[in-house]
């Protein structure tokens, strides 16, 4: 019959036409795959990868090609080579939107996201991540999903210091890993925990999943994860003054990255190494061990970790009172000072002192040991700030849990009133005193928990719209930073924000707006600024910011960022083209000025910034 083969030819053509759309639109990388080539030993994955990416290109291969330039960039990425990362980033990124591949699309933004995290540029890095967790969104892939949430989680916590929700993201990501028993990203996840957990102050756990992520992998198979592993292992030992299995650690650390040639991973073991040879005595192996960790380090361009090497070299050489220690400590000085974090600082005056003392230059010596408790007084002072804002956050948690707690008694306590009126009507005695036990217990049980509500909103430390540290927790910060500012080498600075035009923008686009516009003033702001400084809300669209180590003109560059992030933050119910903009007023904190001296003086700046057209910066006299 005519009628059955024209039906199976539209039949044939519907599925060849369905096939050929499914076939346009499903491929996607494999996440897991790749990123489990990269465990052993990325620099091999990244060499071969490479010369697949070459062979797909000269056939015309663009799956094969993604594919392989995505693992090269990953593998790159990992190992800390963003120079050698980024072209393969780049043609990927353009290849993914082309073949519309989410997945790659996620794991290349993240990648982007870390490389521009360690080049510092942390709003740049905020919004290529907010564009992976949106690719990972729409995909809908699990795994890749989990992958980025754990790279994201690890930026969130080691480039903006926010702890808290660093652990969410790694939870989440361990949970999923957990479900589908990948026990190799389950090893890393628990030991990117264990990072979060010490400086969450809880080394007990952070041991507890190092030692967890050992068992879960087999060294043989996965040794670049495996010596990353054991490093950190080392330098938590070492940090708790456990020398012993610090070395045992570190020397493991070592093995397995010569194993597989990672000659990077094994300078930064050494390095580390170093300081237990140095407080074990054994001056002549560290120096040694140094020598060989510095040239690989200096051809991999990391300033720091050169000025790393000089500053524990000067040590080493004191300790055999060999003079070449003043010309590494010479070296360090510059490198270590500029980065205006205070746990550097620290770093340089215990080497200086310890260099004096050991030529005998003991006013010297003893002049920089003071300045060495003096930064080391302002690390302490900034990380009880932290751990106060940290415990805020859990309090804001337990808030909610209560505030919904009540809600949920409220309703019992209705639905108990209801019973009682009922059984009031019904004249059932039995049923009116079960009644009223349920609306006795319930009013009691409600009390507690307006209590609790109330005692959790006294220790709240953070403002409750946008997340940042409220007026109390920044002030309390300032107090901090101005009672100690006559022992900065630098100078501390005090400065008054203001968003222009936010009356204006609350009048026209209304409060839910008004509200957008300040939370994503503070993701985009707190992105820009340094770790060692905070910004809290002080009152309205009012926002103080206190940078307690600043070299003169580190003002204007932290201005300069953050002024540029705020300028690119996403603008909720704004028309397009607004962009939101502040004004800033600075005061450099004088020798025995008090806090409210220095605030009026930045209030003066402020008024002259807004006077002066908005959208700048204003120094105070």
């Amino acid at each position: 019959m005519p009628v059955q083969p024209r039906f199976l030819r539209c039949l044939r053509l519907a599925a060849i036409v369905v096939g050929l759309i499914a076939c346009d639109a499903a491929f996607a990388v494999d996440a897991l795959a790749l990123r489990g080539a990269l465990d052993h030993d990325p620099y091999t994955t990244a060499r071969e990868a490479t010369q697949r990416a070459a062979a797909a290109r000269s056939r015309g291969d663009q799956k094969v090609l993604l594919e392989s330039l995505t693992q090269v960039a990953m593998a790159y990425n990992l190992v800390g080579d963003s120079v050698s990362a980024q072209p393969p980033m780049v043609e990927a990124q353009h290849l993914a939107t082309e073949l519309r591949d989410l997945d790659a699309e996620a794991l290349l933004a993240a990648v982007e996201g870390e490389i521009k995290a360690a080049d510092n540029r942390l709003a740049d890095a905020h919004r290529a991540f907010e564009a992976a967790l949106d690719a990972v969104k729409r995909s809908g892939n699990r795994d890749t999903e989990a992958i980025v949430r754990s790279q994201y989680g690890w930026f969130l916590a080691r480039s903006m210091q926010r702890h808290q929700d660093g652990a969410l993201e790694f939870e989440a990501a361990l949970s999923h890993f957990e479900r589908t028993g990948n026990r190799t990203r389950e090893a890393e996840l628990r030991y990117m925990s264990a990072s979060l957990y010490d400086r969450l102050r809880d080394p007990k756990r952070g041991n507890a999943e190092r030692t967890r992520a050992l068992e879960l992998i087999n060294p043989a198979h996965q040794a670049y994860l495996a010596a990353t592993i054991y490093y950190e292992l080392g330098a938590v030992a070492q940090s708790n003054e456990n020398r012993g299995e610090a070395d045992r650690a570190l020397r493991r650390s070592i093995e397995l990255s010569r194993s597989i040639g990672d000659k990077l991973g094994v300078a930064f073991a050494e390095l580390t190494l170093a300081d237990v040879l140095i407080d074990q005595g054994n001056a002549r192996e560290a120096v040694d061990t140094l020598r060989r960790a510095g040239p690989v380090l200096a051809a991999g361009q990391n300033t720091l970790a050169v000025a790393g090497i000089d500053v524990r070299l000067a040590d080493a050489l004191a300790m055999l009172r060999d003079p070449e220690a003043w010309a590494a400590l010479a070296r360090a000085k510059p490198v270590l000072m500029a980065t205006e974090t205070v746990q550097n600082e620290s770093t340089y005056w215990r080497a200086e002192a310890r260099v004096n003392a050991a030529f005998g230059r003991y006013e010297q010596a003893y002049a920089a040991v003071q300045r060495q408790l003096r930064a080391q007084q302002r690390l302490f002072d900034t990380q009880q700030i932290q751990a106060l804002t940290e415990l805020s956050v859990r309090y804001e948690t337990q808030r909610r849990e209560a505030e919904n707690t009540r809600l949920k008694l409220a309703e019992q306590l209705k639905d108990a009133t209801i019973q009682a009126q009922q059984a009031r009507q019904l004249a059932l005695a039995g049923g009116l005193a079960a009644a009223v036990v349920a609306l006795l217990s319930g009013v009691i049980l409600l009390r507690r928990q307006v209590a609790q509500k109330q005692a959790f909103r006294s220790l709240a430390l953070l403002d409750e719209l946008t997340g940042a540290p409220n007026r109390r927790a920044v002030m309390q910060f300032a107090e901090s930073v101005q009672a100690r500012a006559a022992a900065s080498t630098h100078g501390a600075v005090i400065a008054l924000l203001d968003l222009d035009h936010f009356k204006r923008i609350n009048d026209s686009y209304g409060h839910d707006v008004g509200d957008a516009v300040l939370r994503n003033f503070y993701k985009a702001a707190a992105s820009a600024i340094r770790p060692d400084d905070m910004l809290g809300r002080a009152g309205g669209e009012e926002w103080l910011l206190v940078m307690p180590v600043a070299q003169p003109g580190a003002e204007q560059a932290v201005f300069e960022r953050m002024r540029s992030a705020v300028a690119h933050m996403p603008a909720d119910g704004l028309p397009s083209g607004l962009v939101v903009s502040f004004s800033m007023g600075v005061a450099r904190l004088r020798p025995g000025e008090t806090l409210t001296h220095v605030l009026r003086r930045a209030d003066l700046a402020l008024y002259e910034a807004k006077q002066a057209g908005r959208d700048r910066m204003a120094m105070a006299d």
